[in-house]
């Protein structure tokens, strides 16, 4: 939400709520959520200007562009930062959260079994 607030969206409170129910889709939901606000940066005017001083058009949009490209990257950087960083050091740190591989195979396979997908999405 800051990103885009910094690259200057006025609807960056829209973007952190949807970002917010999105994170808890695994591993695509934040992919989605950064995907959903580059269209909005790169066709709003008001972040690089639609016309020029003499009033002509601005077929430029360099500056939109740069925009979309930091929203993109930053999203990107934070859900690698977050995901393979930040979580694996706080799971690995709490020793009620340390499972077995082998045991989480086997809930996988297990409640794959029992429920299908969803049971192997919910495991």
């Amino acid at each position: 939400g800051l990103l885009l607030y910094a690259v200057g969206m006025e609807a960056w409170g829209l973007f952190v709520v949807v970002t917010f129910f999105f994170n808890y889709i695994p591993e695509v939901g934040p992919i989605l959520a950064g995907m959903l606000s580059i269209p909005p940066v790169l066709f709003d005017c008001r972040i690089g200007g639609c016309y020029q001083a003499d009033g002509s058009p601005n077929m430029d949009g360099s500056e939109n562009l740069r925009a979309g490209f930091t929203a993109m990257m930053g999203t990107g950087f934070l859900k690698f930062l977050f995901g393979n960083i930040v979580e694996v050091k706080l799971v690995e740190s709490d020793e009620l959260m340390r499972m077995h591989p082998v045991i989480i195979l086997f809930a996988v396979a297990f409640f794959g079994y029992v429920w299908g997908p969803t049971g192997m999405l919910l495991s």
